[in-house]
């Protein structure tokens, strides 16, 4: 297939997809049936299943046709749309549902969160302080501002608790996204057919990406800007074309412009470039990568670093700066011992809490799953995911390191040092600032991924000893497992959250003096 026409197809699937979303938000948040988690829930219940029934008469009907490889090729096709679609379902019904107080993090309604950085731009103005989140960098807040004045705009809404909602949709966007630049990633890297079933599986049905994509804060924005960073600069690696230099560029600034902890990439992009410039003066070619580093360096360092140096002239902020917990508080864990904290494994618990968890892997792995959170479900359901959320990550981290054993390729090279990066900066930041919170998966998304598609990778080559296969079997029974457990847990959540009650305290603290809500 044509790689333009496969990439015009991924953007077009995308944004038909975000598009959708926006009409859904708008049918349920002008109407009263946002309130309705039950009807929700049953209605992702029903495409989840019309999904399956639609993928089960795609495949009878394909094997009447063309030879084997051909029906093989449409079967995978039609697989991977039904993951996909059934992925997009997931969010956008999540999103629905999920009221953005209700596992949100850092909102901090009437004191410097989240929902008063909307606040301040809607009313047109940038943060006059850098206390607690105001220190982040504007773009997601930008976009969820225009969101929800566009939104005041088209429905006259004045309930300030459905306008903040409306930022909502950034990260349900962001997130759909990332799962289609899943894709675009398996096709740059040239997976196989049951690699990439495995790889966007992993993408769709991931639970934290459900999550993610019903906050109202930067993370979701940022992992996709982090996700289109590593698909980019393999492509600008390859072609190392003007094209794939200014794009790669545009992650990079906005990317930096959203969350200035994206640059964690850097050091990886950076070597590489390094790398090409000395192949390219070798050829005789340096006056060309000369002029691609200058439009990288013009694009990416203005846009991502105007902000961080705005607020280094203005508060003395440092440019890596990161709002710090009290140590006196109840989220920090700083005086358990190191080993206890980095290298253990074995945890009794199946939530994750972070008041007093400090096992820092059992966290990740928790928190991959079900956030910070806990759940009015079924216990075994939660019980199986987990389980099967150990057993892809433990594997993810065998295929890698067993890949480094046996003569890597350089795409082995790149994709580790990426995940290198992404938990060197996680490790480093829950050294520097011990607390609870600081454990969280959500700031090493992107690393799943990477694990994801060294699963891939290895799925595709040829199994030739009996405990090769019986692992194959194995981690696609887990794989399925999971798939199924993370929808079934994330259409059964009984909602413990009264809609009437947050409204009115939203409405109070933005009528007070702290928060002051008025649409220009």
């Amino acid at each position: 297939m044509n790689y333009k026409y496969e990439s015009r197809k991924l953007f077009i699937a995308s944004l038909v997809s975000c598009m959708i979303a926006a009409l859904l938000f708008g049918l349920f948040y002008s109407t009263a049936l946002y309130q309705d988690v039950v009807f929700i829930q049953r209605l992702m219940r029903i495409s989840l299943i019309l999904c399956i029934v639609v993928f089960g008469f795609s495949s009878h009907f394909t094997q009447k046709e063309g030879s084997g490889q051909l029906r093989l090729e449409k079967q995978v096709a039609a697989l991977l749309t039904a993951i996909i679609v059934m992925g997009i379902i997931m969010r956008i019904g999540y999103m629905l549902y999920t009221p953005f107080e209700l596992r949100g993090h850092d909102i901090g309604l009437g004191a410097c969160g989240h929902a008063d950085y909307i606040i301040n731009l809607i009313e047109g103005r940038l943060p006059d302080t850098n206390r607690y989140q105001f220190y982040h960098p504007p773009l997601f807040h930008f976009l969820a501002a225009a969101l929800s004045w566009l939104f005041h705009a088209l429905t006259g809404e004045q309930d300030v608790k459905i306008l903040l909602e409306a930022g909502k949709l950034v990260s349900c966007w962001s997130s759909i996204v990332t799962l289609f630049l899943s894709t675009a990633l398996c096709r740059e890297l040239e997976i196989g057919k049951a690699g990439k079933t495995m790889v966007i599986a992993v993408s769709a049905f991931l639970p934290e990406h459900y999550l993610l994509a019903g906050r109202l804060n930067n993370d979701a924005l940022s992992i996709m800007f982090m996700t289109a960073i590593v698909l980019y600069t393999i492509k600008w690696y390859r072609r190392q074309s003007m094209h794939d230099t200014i794009m790669l560029a545009l992650c990079y600034g906005l990317g930096m412009m959203t969350k200035i902890s994206v640059g964690t990439l850097a050091p990886v992009t950076g070597a590489l470039m390094i790398l090409a410039l000395y192949k390219n003066l070798r050829r005789g070619n340096g006056t060309q990568t000369f002029l691609q580093y200058l439009a990288f360096s013009l694009i990416a360092f203005q846009l991502g670093l105007w902000y961080p140096i705005r607020n280094l002239i203005r508060f003395g902020q440092p440019l890596n700066y990161v709002f710090q917990q009290e140590t006196a508080g109840p989220l920090y864990c700083g005086d358990y011992k190191v080993f206890s904290r980095f290298f253990s494994v074995f945890d009794h618990t199946l939530y994750a809490d972070p008041f007093s968890d400090y096992k820092v892997l059992p966290y990740l792995v928790k928190t991959s799953v079900f956030g910070e959170f806990k759940y009015d479900v079924p216990i075994w359901i939660p019980q199986i995911l987990l389980i099967c959320a150990w057993i892809l990550a433990a594997a993810g981290l065998i295929v890698m390191v067993g890949r480094f054993i046996c003569k890597p390729s350089f795409q082995d090279r790149l994709l580790a040092a990426f995940w290198a990066a992404i938990i060197a900066s996680y490790l480093w930041f829950n050294v520097k600032y011990p607390f609870g919170c600081t454990m969280d998966f959500r700031y090493a998304v992107p690393s799943a991924l990477i694990g994801s598609i060294f699963l891939g990778k290895w799925e595709d080559v040829k199994k030739t000893g009996f405990v090769e296969e019986m692992a194959g079997y194995m981690l696609w029974i887990s794989l399925g497992m999971f798939c199924l457990m993370s929808c079934l847990m994330y259409v059964m959540i009984k909602q413990l959250f009264s809609w009437v009650k947050s409204a009115r305290e939203v409405s109070e603290v933005c009528s007070s003096e702290v928060c002051c809500f008025r649409i220009p």
